[in-house]
Formats: structure tokens, C-alpha cells, sequence
């Protein structure tokens, strides 16, 4: 829960509650000596700590290369306050998967929570590592799907992670909340063929005759949740855009690749949930 002041207004209240991108002006100190304390010995740091962070990021401290002595704190944060938002983000994330440090016993999810920041910590294959953060309910539901683990949520895992990690991976978020998509609903449409696409699953829906729908007794007369149904599932496949290649190529934006994910999670779980079923359409009102 994000603290808001007791004297706030009612505009100052909502723009406590609003996520920052990078590294607030406000939040950098407390980073940096969340930093320092997770690599000081005794008040000291060797060189080579910086030294091992510049070549695996590509970042550059500035530090004489020939330097041999140790660096006491005060010099240690001189070098990592003057990084970009980037970088230090890419140190910090680095330093969790590195170390193989835990969150309750660093406090760096405190002080990314304090600061309000656009990103949280999280596990991942057997690391620690930045991560974007969602909305409460939107993650909890992605979560219970991934934590199923069926095929679907394992694949969707994957989608969620590539699209809200420090470094996004937009073209392979897309790509794997399709496949999570198609191996959801190939399970419930009871498609067996191992070259099916998710083209396939849609064209089982739209069937004339075909009865799949949504546990809604009431439909909207209009657009019936068969309806529904197909356009979401349409709309995913169809924006599915650079999985071919051709002379106009271009990768899918963020902002897609994140619309797949989220539209994905909700495909998901109506499919593995088994809330898609041929329904009788008397049954309807």
C-alpha cells in the first residue's frame, strides 16, 4: 500500500499513488547506499567490483584502470551517483542477480516501494531481478495462472517476464502470450494437430454451429460472448505482427507487446479455468 500524507488533497493523493519511471532525484541516495551496503567489507571496497560491473554491463565508472587501493564509501558513491537512471537501474538489477541476494534482508524492496518507483523485486529462474510492476489485481491473477502449472501458464510466465523485466523483450512477450493462448484453448477445443496455430482455434469457434461461450446466462443481444470470444482472440492473433518477415518488418512496440500479455492473462485463464464450453443456446436470456 503506497503511504500518502494525512494532509494531502485529493489531487496531491493521486499523484502519490502514480509509479515513477527511473531513478527519482529523491530515491537515488538511498539506492546508492543500498548499493554500497550490499558489497562493503568493513567499510571498504575493492577496484575489481567495479571493474567486474563495467565489463558485464558495458558501463564506465570512470575509474583509473591502474588504481589498486581500496575505495572507502564516500569515493564508492561518488562513482555510482554520477551514473544515468539506466545504469544504475542495470548495476542494481545486476547486483541482485550476482549475489544471489533474498528481498526482506536487503531493503531494496523498501526502498523502491518508498520511492514509488515503477519497479519491484522478484524471483526469477533462481535469481533475484527488477522487475516493472503491475497493478495489485492484475498481478495477483497472472500469478495464480503461472502458478497452475499447466503448459498455458508456464508459457504465459515467460510472456509476462520478457515484457516486465529491466529490459524488455517485446517481440518474445508477444510470441509466447500467443502460444500460452494457443496451448489454453487447443486443451479446451480439443484440437490435437501438432502444426495448429491459434488460426485454428478461432476457426473451431466460428463455426455456425459451434457453441462455445462464456458462463453468462445473460448476453448482451448484440454481442454474444461467442462474439467476444472472437474478437479478443482475433485481435491477438491479428496484431501478432512481425512473426513473419517481409521488406515493411518491424517489431511489435512495447505498448503491444504489453496489451498481448495482459489480453493473455485473460484468455488464459477463461480457457484453462474451463469457463469456455459449448453452451445450449436456449439456456440463454
Amino acid at each position: 500500500m503506497t503511504y500518502v500524507p494525512f494532509d494531502a488533497s485529493e489531487h496531491e493523493a493521486v499523484e502519490w499513488r502514480v509509479l515513477r519511471p527511473g531513478v527519482p532525484s529523491t530515491m537515488r541516495p538511498a539506492l546508492v547506499t543500498w548499493l554500497w551496503r550490499s558489497i562493503q567489507d568493513r567499510g571498504y571496497i575493492y577496484p575489481q567490483q567495479l571493474h567486474t560491473w563495467s565489463n558485464a554491463l558495458d558501463i564506465h565508472f570512470g575509474l583509473n584502470p591502474e588504481y589498486t587501493n581500496v575505495l572507502n564509501e564516500s569515493e564508492t558513491r561518488k562513482f555510482l551517483m554520477k551514473l544515468s537512471d539506466q545504469h544504475l537501474l542495470r548495476v542494481v538489477d545486476y547486483r541482485l542477480f550476482e549475489s544471489q541476494y533474498g528481498v526482506d534482508d536487503t531493503g531494496l524492496s523498501a526502498v523502491l516501494a518508498n520511492g514509488r518507483s515503477k519497479f519491484r523485486v522478484v524471483r526469477r529462474d533462481n535469481s533475484w531481478r527488477l522487475a516493472a510492476r503491475v497493478p495489485e489485481g492484475v498481478q495477483a491473477a497472472a500469478e495464480s495462472l503461472i502458478a497452475s502449472g499447466r503448459p498455458a501458464g508456464e508459457l504465459l510466465a515467460r510472456a509476462w517476464n520478457h515484457v516486465y523485466e529491466l529490459e524488455p523483450n517485446d517481440s518474445a512477450a508477444y510470441a509466447y502470450a500467443v502460444r500460452a493462448v494457443e496451448t489454453a484453448t487447443f486443451s479446451a477445443l480439443d484440437i490435437s494437430d501438432a502444426a495448429a496455430t491459434l488460426g485454428n482455434s478461432i476457426r473451431a469457434i466460428e463455426k455456425a454451429e459451434a457453441r462455445w461461450r462464456l458462463p453468462f446466462l445473460r448476453e448482451h443481444s448484440q454481442y454474444p460472448s461467442k462474439e467476444l470470444l472472437l474478437g479478443t482472440l482475433k485481435s491477438l492473433y491479428r496484431g501478432h505482427r512481425d512473426r513473419h518477415g517481409s521488406e515493411a518488418y518491424s517489431d511489435v512496440t512495447h505498448e503491444e507487446a504489453e496489451g498481448a500479455v495482459l489480453l493473455a492473462v485473460t484468455l488464459v485463464g477463461w480457457f484453462d479455468r474451463g469457463l469456455v464450453v459449448e453452451r445450449d443456446p436456449e439456456t440463454f436470456v
